[in-house]
């Protein structure tokens, strides 16, 4: 990457009084284009005059536009290109884009974005730059100003546009530098740039555009520092000496506050650095000659004299690195290494700074900042995650300097070897501390007001678990899948501790870091937590946050605080190294909530609270509470019938629960039945209406939203590639039955030539002990469930996760999953292992009539259409009205609830094969099928005398089924003894609670 930038212009040679609508027209005159205007009578064209200040009438006047006409990121904050004079601070301002007129010649038609633009001071005179959204709309804006140089009413012509950066470039400056507080200076790496290292993809340079918003860098100036970096560039004789020696010079230019008589104006006690992946002493297993190089994308002609510099254990580095710590005073310094590999043409996925190397004190390793590969770690494109990380690290160096250069004035006020200030024992004036996110007066009181909805057990076990007193400090951990309600029952129990004891409450939102949390805590009760506050509140103020973090986590171990608990909600969201960092905090108590059905206490003696879906009448309650506030004439849409039927439908799905009547309001209140016509889109609903259900949204959340949030936790981990195809691959298999590890357990045989060994196919072939792998990080989401130390044969995965899996994908990939798969299946049923692959191709033949396809349609080679013709019983077609019995099971469902769901099954199969029989014909090919449901009745029945017909919750289906087989049966004669046991069996249900007025008539 050389000295001239892709995307940003260098402004110079503006005038010194120039004011901020000034600038601010300049920036419209690249980003407009200007009019085409009419020829004049002698042929020729009207000059185009842009902003010509004069007392005349313009025929194009651009200074009219006002500030709501700027693109709408032009200014990230207005003192980017204010006016300085009035020294006021930052202000976020955005306004929206008008349409440009048409552009004329060869400038392109329309308007050039502008990213983002800034206005400051050096050396007296003003410096800005502009960013583009593109390399093309930067040619064209340079392009536009020289063609505007050629007319004579061309206001900006004497202004310097340039894509070179060389030296120090002011981004941002307080007040034309009166008052400011501290200057920062960006400097890049070999091959890098002054602006487009630090420039996001989204167009957005974190120094530019983010940091003067921060509270803590308002009075403050902002450079980046360019170099001929170019590892290419056989002409420059710079050696990182000369270059060190020029950006000294140059800040020296750039900050007045300096005496310029010499650059070692730079007092060393007033420096501070934070490094960001950079090598400080080489590395151990790489060659930096030839990494360094395909990092940076070079392929010949390399300066060897500048990256020998950095070959591991290069004597020179170990030297500067030594001579470094050696300093005295040393200045303060953050060091940051990067979080995940980047991959380099020729060498593949690879670290380029590991993080032994980018540690300048072996004391202390550099910090890993996830999700940032070396060319990342510098840039950021929103205002949270890594950006709050590397904020943070320039403001704990600040506060550093600021203690240094009051330390002396302190020494007289603080007895030798004591530290500055200590959390004191004695609690807050009401008794107990109660802070952290979202734990307010509103909150307390909806808690009071609105009861916890069948978690009456859950909650129970948590109190239990936190009150046991130990002498070992504890861990207790909610686990369950997303939307389960775990967030739910932490808000409910801390709400339930207030003024019983000191309750922390660390919310992971927004991408907000466990430390940032902790921060908000110690600033909100850091006044009382800290001893002689009357001495020490601004010794407090000043200290580093990680400082006021560690004096509040030793606190907390203190024996006194044994009944303190801290608690983290959404644990996952923080990050594993999060989370192992407060695994090890000297707290006596920590509370998680977490989707990792993995995690494990260490060295903390553990409690697992795993939620399970909730029961179909507490699932009914919240349906019922979402349903208080409708008309009396909307409410009576919804019977206790339907009611019940919806609770079954969402498998105890509280998110799911809470979005139905909802989503059955807005969309389906007008249809004959929207409770049948919501079942109908669940079961075997299209693909799109599928979707608009999972998306849609009542408060906070969809369904959509918590899922795919878990999908993208697993997409983070490490090599995590086959778990993600093993997940959409296990909605096409049987996952509610034993058959699922036997399936997996098979010995599967390379593949003939039937079978293309397409990558979803080569992760179903993997050894057991490869998948079971993969579905360990499905657990780490939980994704994939488990609720004992032990994993059961069938999957616990829920049906609506096992809908999103299916949703992700495209209809066509469901398809080609689907044909690979029964080719698989053709195979191993062709080798002794039919009984184990049936389940599981008649599984994906239903999910065919769901799609409204036939194996036909596959393009399935002719044998394995016939393979599956001989063993299935349900008709191989596109049903024009789609089988109701493809359900995805529920592996939490009670023992009645999966007999019911037979049962049904089964009786729709039958149904649909007596549609296709002619009856002058007779039955006599209904058999098989028959029997099936006469053995399904004969368990069912044997269950209801057993444990008692309330084992049965999904009862209007489960009459329907009896009805439709007691017809059959009555057509057959086959089974005359099961007429009467079924018509006894239907008024018992008509029996139980929640039926009043309701009598069954005899079937016959």
């Amino acid at each position: 990457m050389p000295l001239d930038s892709a995307y940003t212009l260098r402004i110079s040679s503006i005038p010194s009084n120039i004011k901020r609508q000034d600038y601010a027209d300049f920036v419209r005159s690249l980003r407009i284009a200007p009019p085409a205007l009419p020829a004049q009578k002698n042929g020729k064209s009207s000059h185009w005059n842009p902003l010509k200040w004069s007392g005349k009438k313009k025929k194009t006047d651009l200074s009219r536009i006002d500030d709501a006409e700027l693109p709408s990121s032009l200014l990230a904050r207005e003192a980017q290109i204010s006016d300085e004079n009035d020294g006021l601070e930052p202000s976020t301002t955005a306004a929206g884009l008008t349409s440009p007129p048409q552009a004329i010649d060869d400038i392109p038609n329309g308007s050039i974005e502008v990213k983002h633009a800034s206005l400051a001071s050096k050396h007296g005179s003003k410096l800005g730059t502009v960013s583009f959204t593109s390399k093309e709309t930067l040619q064209q804006a340079l392009k536009r100003h020289e063609k505007g140089k050629t007319d004579h009413g061309y206001r900006w012509k004497d202004l310097d546009l340039s894509r070179n950066f060389q030296g120090v470039t002011v981004l941002y400056e307080y007040n034309e530098g009166k008052g400011v507080e501290v200057d920062i200076c960006a400097v890049h790496g070999l091959g890098g740039n002054a602006m487009d290292t630090w420039t996001a993809d989204n167009g957005d340079m974190w120094l530019r555009d983010y940091l003067p918003s921060s509270e803590y860098f308002t009075k403050s100036r902002i450079m980046t520092f360019g170099y001929d970096s170019d590892l290419t560039d056989k002409k420059t004789v710079m050696t990182l000496e000369n270059w060190a020696q020029t950006l000294l010079g140059n800040l020296n230019e750039a900050m007045p506050e300096i005496p310029v008589s010499s650059i070692r104006g730079i007092e060393l006690s007033r420096c501070g650095l934070v490094f960001l992946a950079t090598p400080h002493s080489g590395a151990t297993q790489a060659d930096w000659n030839d990494f360094v190089v395909a990092a940076a994308g070079v392929v010949a002609g390399v300066r060897q004299e500048v990256v020998s510099r950095l070959k591991a254990f290069n004597p020179k580095t170990v030297w500067d690195k030594r001579a470094f710590l050696n300093l005295d005073p040393r200045p303060p310094f953050r060091c940051f290494a990067e979080g995940r590999k980047m991959d380099i043409k020729g060498l593949g996925a690879k670290l380029v700074v590991e993080q032994d190397s980018a540690a300048l004190d072996p004391k202390t390793p550099a910090y890993r900042i996830q999700n940032t590969d070396h060319k990342t770690i510098c840039k950021f494109n929103r205002k949270d995650g890594p950006y709050v990380t590397i904020n943070l690290a320039l403001e704990e160096v600040c506060l550093e300097l600021d203690e240094k250069l009051t330390t002396d004035t302190e020494q007289s006020l603080r007895i030798f070897g004591h530290p500055r200030f200590v959390a004191h024992a004695y609690p807050p004036h009401k008794g107990a501390w109660w802070e952290g996110s979202e734990m307010n007066e509103v909150q307390y009181r909806l808690a009071l007001d609105t009861p916890l909805v069948g978690r009456t057990e859950e909650m129970a076990q948590l109190h239990g678990a936190t009150n046991q007193s130990s002498e070992k400090p504890k861990l207790t951990v909610i686990k369950g899948i997303a939307g389960i309600g775990k967030t739910e029952l932490l808000m409910r129990f801390a709400m339930s501790q207030r003024s019983h004891r000191n309750i922390f409450f660390l919310r992971a939102r927004n991408s907000k870091s466990l430390e940032n949390a902790l921060a908000d805590v110690c600033n909100s009760i850091g006044f009382d937590m800290i001893e002689n506050p009357n001495i020490n509140w601004e010794r407090w103020l000043r200290s580093p946050v990680a400082e006021r973090i560690q004096i509040f986590l030793s606190w907390l171990g203190k024996d006194f605080n044994k009944d303190s608990l801290l608690i983290l909600d959404d644990a996952e969201v923080f990050g594993a190294a999060s989370i192992q960092a407060a695994l090890k905090y000297p707290a006596w108590h920590v509370v998680m909530s977490t989707r990792d059905s993995n995690l494990r206490g260490g060295k903390r003696k553990c409690r697992d609270l795993p939620l399970s879906p909730l029961t179909s009448d507490a699932t009914a309650l919240i349906l019922k509470d979402t349903m208080q506030d409708l008309d009396r004439d909307v409410s009576r849409r919804f019977s206790g019938r339907d009611i019940r039927s919806l609770a079954q439908a969402v498998h105890g799905h509280p998110l799911a629960a809470q979005n139905v009547i909802p989503f059955l309001l807005r969309y389906l209140i007008n249809v004959e039945n929207p409770t049948k016509d919501f079942i109908r889109i669940l079961n075997r609903g299209s693909l799109g209406e599928k979707k608009v259900f999972f998306n849609f949204k009542e408060k906070d959340r969809s369904l959509w939203d918590a899922f795919n949030s878990s999908l993208q936790l697993l997409k983070r981990q490490e090599d995590s590639e086959n778990a993600v195809r093993l997940l959409q691959l296990l909605p096409y298999l049987r996952t509610d039955d034993d058959c699922i590890d036997s399936f997996l357990q098979i010995t599967k045989k390379e593949p003939t030539t039937l079978f293309n060994a397409s990558e979803d196919a080569i992760v179903l072939r993997s050894e057991y002990l490869v998948v079971s792998e993969w579905l360990n990080k499905l657990q780490d989401v939980s994704f994939y469930i488990t609720t004992g130390p032990t994993r059961p044969k069938s999957l616990q995965i829920h049906p609506l996760v096992l809908q999103f899996a299916q949703l992700i994908a495209s209809e066509d990939a469901q398809k080609r999953r689907i044909r690979e798969l029964l080719k698989m299946f053709y195979e191993l049923g062709r080798n002794d292992y039919h009984q184990i692959i049936i389940p599981h191709a008649e599984h994906c033949l239903e999910i065919c009539i769901q799609l409204g396809t036939t194996p036909q349609d596959l393009g399935l080679p002719s044998e394995v259409e016939l393979w599956l013709s001989n063993f299935h019983t349900l008709p191989i077609q596109p049903a024009g009205a789609r089988s109701s019995s493809q359900r995805i099971e529920n592996p939490f469902c009670s023992a009645g609830e999966k007999k019911s769901n037979d049962f049904i099954r089964l009786c729709e199969e039958a149904k649909e094969c007596f549609q296709r029989l002619n009856p002058e014909d007779g039955y006599g090919q209904a058999g098989p099928v028959m029997s099936k449901c006469a053995a399904s009745f004969k368990e069912l029945k044997g269950l209801a005398d057993t444990s008692g017909y309330q084992e049965f919750e999904n009862l209007t289906p489960l009459e329907d089924a009896v009805r439709s087989f007691y017809g059959m049966a009555s057509k057959t004669s086959i089974y005359p003894d099961l007429l009467a046991e079924m018509n006894q069996f239907r008024k018992n249900l008509g029996r139980q609670p929640d039926r009043k007025g309701v009598w069954m008539l005899e079937l016959d």
